[in-house]
């Protein structure tokens, strides 16, 4: 088999070590000559005592000669200074954009069959190191894998599948057994391999009984159908929630592949702007309550169609939950990921899919277009992600179900004899993928740069620096990087891609990556935190135009209010539900109390929206049995966030036969709330049970737009004067809520290091976190700068949802002017949500600096609360 040339430089350690010197004399020679080698490693600024004094190098040339080699080491000299010099290209560390997830394409179920199946297991080995090993092969780290049948699979199938006319909205018969054959096996390899790898996951199609056609294939199976929204998101959690505990936890989900691609006859399914927030809408609860932190990819298809992404984003109940989005190459330019982030900056910017084919004009012209589109263009356009299409294809562009009659994959394996080709796209992701990790960040260079060389340049996690060239020219271009510590000096033949990576201390990263300056983010202006909780709320509240979308207008966007929606995760909601309790209709009480205390003690609202009574009813319950129920749930919530306002609803009729028992209930829920009120309780009755007109009801169940804005109206009339009573305490300290809460206009937060943005430490989503991007060490910190000198006594630091990722040690640091600092508290292992109060004192710069390594977790702050002096 046919396999690239990687080749291995020794290390200077190992050249030492097998030249041992045989006397005292030579032994006294090389160790003053190692000692002065060492010197100039700390002269040149390269970290570290053992550090080499050198870069190294990787090149591939358009004759394909070279492909991914490596090339002798170029010797680092002291940087030129910042004076303009003709020939040298600039590395500005203090320039920061993007933080990179990852490089590479995707396992499909065709890919992973031909690499199983095709191959020998020595050569399967040598095949998924070369694609997946950093030291020994490219190193991809990316995946994108199909959920179900793709145009690139041997069957059009999915994890839930059933006879037609049948359903499974329970999602009894879901599985991913069939993954165990082949695709399954080969992820766990990979990720042995490189156990940075991260997958992200996109459906093609919904199961077939979800769909308004009742098949697979885009042109007769139609669009998702609506009543089946909750159970899609359902079916995409429960992939996600299977891999994860298969030991392949997925990173990013998207909701569909390409919803306005052509119909065809692959599987495939179209889905409107409108359909993709409402999945997203149900998807992001459905993911948190799963104990997942999975993220959200919206789009997912050219770069030409961005505007379908701006009108998801427009839905108040889908854009909290959304993570980035994601484009493929088929259409228009990588400019539009700018264009993008110019409109959504607080958004990842993702390239998940791209292919070659017959199309390509040779190995030259391939590995052009790769390197000026997808590692330089999308890069420098703020791609986080670099990934393209199937992983292996064979000699036929198969197997395949349809689709792209022509595509090729990253290799190509002939079954007839076993080769292995690896593409011109292959060399050009390793030339990216070889150098950088998850997590290093985009630093600044002027592109084209000396020689007309388009460029790309990080920064890894652990310092080192790498930059990605091609020359699109006819001669070699010489060129003299310089990353204001140190340079060296190198050359580039026509038509070539070269990598080079040489060390360096770590940075921190910008939170902006419009200017890489950091992102003012945080503030000291309150945030009242309003939790939907209850068994009836899905339709309206996570629906688009639901009446949380009345409320969100009417509160937020109109009024101003500083609210934020909490839930289990961003914006929720707990839809309260488990398995049944047999002979007893509705669900299991114990179920929903240690689901309630669970999502209110993670979440920390001062508002609580109890509607508990639906399901209960709907089931066969009476009355009387809901009531106690409803009881039982509310004195759950009090305990679990002594001192919440707690407003309790009447339900809103089902026209479904219970109508005597609806009346009776909502006549009770008066006489459970005054049972609270008397105990000292913030609790109030919110009567809903005639807001909605008998002609504004969709099927006798749910209302319509008319009947949901009603109820977002009465909501709007009951939450309104509880808000405004909370800030008017808090302003007067003595609100039971920690102190004031970042907001989104007045404080800049920064960190050392970071995997994501620290904004998301400070924007009022318990969901989104700032993460360090590699494990705990003494020194890593987190600083919110509070513009102007501020009285506080404390901070709290939610973890989130990442397990083990709180602290083991830590010390907070104030100061005035930045320069001066003083210890004001330690600690140590305080839990995922630690409070950290200490004496008064006025400083506008407040640091947590960590002083415990932990080598097996990263840092994580999904929330930071600073709280000033009564």
């Amino acid at each position: 088999m046919a396999e690239p040339t990687m080749q291995r430089i020794p290390q200077l350690g190992a050249i030492v070590a097998a030249s041992r010197p045989r006397s005292r004399t030579f032994a006294v020679a090389v160790i003053g000559l190692l000692s002065a080698v060492v010197a100039v490693s700390i002269v040149l600024g390269v970290v570290g005592p053992d550090a080499h004094p050198h870069a190294s190098a990787w090149l591939t040339t358009a004759d394909g000669a070279r492909h991914l080699d490596r090339q002798p080491d170029v010797r680092l000299s002291p940087s030129t200074g910042r004076a303009a010099a003709e020939g040298v290209l600039r590395v500005d560390t203090d320039r920061r954009f993007q933080v990179m997830e990852g490089i590479g394409a995707s396992l499909t179920d065709s890919s992973a069959y031909l690499i199983d199946t095709a191959l020998s297991s020595r050569e399967r080995g040598r095949l998924m190191r070369s694609l997946f090993d950093p030291d020994a092969g490219a190193g991809l780290s990316f995946l994108r894998q199909p959920i179900g049948a793709s145009d690139f699979s041997r069957a059009a199938v999915t994890y839930d599948d059933v006879p037609a006319g049948q359903r499974d909205p329970q999602l009894r018969r879901f599985s991913v057994t069939s993954d165990e054959q082949h695709v399954l096996p080969l992820l766990r390899q990979a990720r042995e391999l490189n156990p940075d790898l991260r997958v992200m996951a996109t459906p093609w199609t919904a199961p077939a009984w979800m769909r308004t056609g009742g098949t697979l294939a885009g042109a007769a199976g139609g669009p998702l159908r609506p009543d089946y929204t909750a159970a899609f998101a359902a079916y995409l959690t429960a992939y996600a929630r299977a891999y994860a505990d298969g030991g392949v936890p997925i990173s990013l989900i998207s909701p569909l592949n390409e919803p306005l691609a052509p119909l065809a006859n692959h599987p495939g399914m179209p889905m409107t702007a409108q359909q993709e927030a409402a999945v997203i809408a149900a998807l992001g609860p459905a993911l948190r309550a799963a104990g997942l932190d999975t993220r959200i990819a919206i789009s997912d298809q050219n770069w030409d169609l961005g505007s379908y992404a701006l009108q998801v984003l427009s839905d108040p109940a889908a854009a909290p939950w959304i993570a980035g989005i994601a484009s493929h190459c088929y259409g228009g330019d990588p400019s539009a990921q700018a264009v993008l982030r110019g409109q959504a900056p607080h958004l990842a910017q993702y390239v998940t899919e791209c292919s070659s084919g017959s199309w390509s004009k040779g190995f030259g012209d391939s590995l052009r277009w790769s390197a000026q589109n997808m590692v330089i263009g999308a890069t420098r356009n703020g791609a986080a992600t670099v990934s393209y299409w199937n992983v292996a294809l064979d000699e036929t562009g198969g197997p395949k179900l349809g689709g792209c009659p022509s595509c090729r994959g990253l290799v190509t394996i002939d079954r007839r004899t076993g080769n292995v080709q690896y593409s011109p796209e292959y060399y050009a992701l390793g030339q990216l993928a070889r150098i950088t990790r998850p997590g290093a960040v985009r630093v600044d260079t002027a592109s084209p740069g000396p020689g007309g060389l388009a460029n790309v340049a990080f920064v890894n996690p652990n310092g080192s620096r790498a930059l990605v060239a091609y020359n699109p020219g006819t001669a070699e271009a010489a060129v003299t990087v310089d990353d204001g510590r140190v340079s060296f000096t190198a050359k580039v033949p026509a038509g070539a891609m070269a990598s080079f990576s040489w060390p360096g201390p770590r940075i921190g990263a910008a939170s902006s990556a419009a200017d890489g300056a950091g992102s003012e983010i945080g503030g000291t202006q309150n945030r009242i935190r309003v939790m939907p909780l209850g068994d009836s709320l899905v339709d309206g509240f996570v629906t688009s135009g639901g009446w949380r979308t009345q409320l969100w207008h009417r509160l937020v966007q109109n009024d101003g209010e500083p609210v934020v929606f909490v839930g289990s995760q961003r914006g929720g909601p707990p839809d309260l539900g488990d398995q049944r309790e047999e002979g007893h209709p509705g669900w299991r009480l114990d179920a929903l109390q240690r689901q309630a205390a669970s999502w209110v003690g993670a979440a920390q609202p001062d508002v609580v929206l109890l509607m508990a009574g639906t399901n209960d009813i709907n089931e066969g319950a009476t009355a009387q049995q809901a009531t106690a129920r409803l009881g039982a749930l509310l004195r759950t919530v009090l305990a679990a966030r002594p001192g919440v306002t707690v407003l309790v609803s009447t339900l809103v009729p089902m026209h479904n036969g219970h109508d005597a028992t609806w009346a009776e209930f909502n006549a009770a829920v008066p006489d459970v709330v005054a049972a609270s009120r008397a105990t000292g309780a913030h609790v109030s009755v919110v009567d809903l049970s005639s807001v909605v007109r008998p002609d504004h009801y969709v099927d006798g169940l749910h209302p319509d737009q008319v009947g949901y804005n009603a109820l977002g109206d009465a909501w709007y009339a009951a939450v309104k004067p509880v808000v405004r009573r909370l800030l008017a305490a808090s302003d007067s300290a003595v609100s039971p809520r920690p102190g004031p809460r970042m907001s989104a206009s007045t404080v800049a937060v920064s960190a050392c290091c970071t995997d994501t943005g620290p904004a998301l430490a400070a924007d009022g989503l318990p969901g989104t976190r700032w993460t360090s991007g590699y494990p705990q060490e003494p020194g890593m910190w987190l600083q919110a700068d509070l513009r102007t000198p501020t009285p506080v006594n404390g901070v709290d630091l939610d973890a989130g949802p990442s397990g083990g990722d709180q602290p083991r040690g830590y010390a907070v640091r104030v100061s005035v002017d930045g320069t001066t600092w003083r210890t004001v508290a330690t600690g140590g292992d305080d839990g995922p949500r630690a409070r950290i109060s200490f004496p008064p004192v006025t400083a506008r710069y407040v640091r947590v600096q960590l002083t415990v390594a932990v080598s097996d977790h990263w840092w994580s702050v999904a929330d930071i609360t600073l709280r000033s002096m009564p």
